[in-house]
């Protein structure tokens, strides 16, 4: 089951203040907060302080506390010869190595401290585990991690993100990325260019990377990477994640006018039919329900593209009101209309549907029925 994660920056914050914003996250789909130390001076003792009341809030709230800490400020820290035992002494339930030690030594960590977590940095390479693996550390006391981009142009592609999920859930590893909100403004570094994981995913509103990361299905909790989300924009997040855990969400829009048949054809509870085809995704159901009404035809060219609503009408006979969803373009004849058509980013999660899924098909929100 996905979960989902958040991520707290305390400096500057007071308790109080992060305590109200951590009652906001429902324990029922949020599982565990990112706490990045990367930023800090282990000199400050005072923030050093400040950071481990808030994780001793955190876990009291009931959310597991992943520090991400760096061989740098661990040595600063003094916590080297023992990183796991210190880190569980601090309170936090995993480590995040942003950059990691050899695998033999990482196997000595983990034989050490054994009520500890080890999360890897899966964004850059997979000999590490592999190497970890070989030496008879179990996939159960190793997790994995994206990182996120604050630079604009340097996050990960599509390509190399898919490939790096593969190989480490292969490999037995539950996985994780990063989502960012449009209103939160603050993350562990001075820059506002948005905090994804994936770089496509800057400038594309949260509910998309959301619905993307859902229907692609290969990472296991979905982080949100910077601070202070509103609370309009994080009930968007939940009812996203809601709707799309157990299906994917495909967002429509039309310039016609519909019948209501049309309408509650497109509303109805989708499902991909098992026998796959290279052209179409069909949702045979309808047709079972709504076969009997009248589909009248539709006065129109008939050439389909990818990611056009297609619908059988009274001319198919046996099929008339089917639905189907065009995976290419296509030379249609008078018996099939074409209703509506994808948002250019549900097209792309077309990819993602697979045989006997369920799917749903959403209007695009702003866009009205035109009269």
């Amino acid at each position: 089951m996905v979960q989902l994660g958040f991520s707290l920056y305390p400096e500057g914050h007071d308790q109080e203040s992060l305590w109200n914003y951590i009652q906001q996250f429902p324990r029922e789909m949020f599982s565990r907060v990112f706490l990045s130390f990367l930023q800090l001076n282990p000199s400050d003792q005072a923030l050093l302080h400040h950071y481990q009341q808030i994780v001793a809030i955190c876990r009291e709230a009931g959310f597991e506390v992943v520090g991400d800490l760096s061989p740098q400020l661990l040595t600063g820290l003094g916590w080297e010869a023992d990183i796991l035992g210190q880190a569980r002494a601090f309170g936090l339930t995993g480590v995040r190595l942003d950059e990691a030690y050899s695998a033999s030594r990482i196997k000595e960590l983990l034989d050490q401290e054994r009520e500890m977590t080890l999360e890897l940095n899966m964004s850059v390479d997979s000999k590490l585990v592999t190497d970890l693996l070989a030496l008879g550390v179990s996939p159960e006391r190793l997790t994995a991690c994206h990182n996120f981009y604050p630079k604009a142009y340097t996050g990960l592609s599509k390509s190399h993100f898919h490939f790096m999920n593969q190989v480490y859930r292969t490999m037995g590893l539950a996985t994780a990325a990063f989502v960012s909100a449009a209103s939160a403004q603050q993350g562990a570094w001075a820059y506002d260019e948005g905090l994804p994981t994936l770089e496509e995913h800057r400038q594309l509103a949260l509910a998309d990377q959301l619905r993307y990361l859902l229907a692609a299905g290969d990472v296991d909790t979905i982080i949100l990477s910077n601070q202070f989300i509103s609370k309009e924009e994080l009930q968007i997040m939940i009812e996203v994640f809601e709707t799309n855990k157990e299906e994917i969400e495909l967002e429509w829009e039309s310039d016609l006018v519909l019948t209501p048949l049309e309408e509650a054809i497109l509303a109805y509870p989708h499902h991909y039919r098992p026998d796959i085809s290279d052209y179409l995704i069909r949702s045979t159901m309808p047709r079972l329900v709504y076969g009997q009404k009248d589909h009248p035809v539709r006065i129109q060219e008939k050439k389909a593209k990818r990611g056009d609503i297609l619908l059988a009408n009274q001319n198919y006979g046996r099929y008339a009101g089917e639905l189907s969803l065009a995976l290419c373009d296509l030379e249609l004849d008078e018996r099939t209309n074409i209703i509506g058509r994808l948002s250019p980013y549900s097209i792309e999660l077309l990819d993602f549907l697979k045989p006997n899924d369920a799917f749903r098909l959403r209007r695009k929100e702003g866009i009205s029925e035109p009269t």
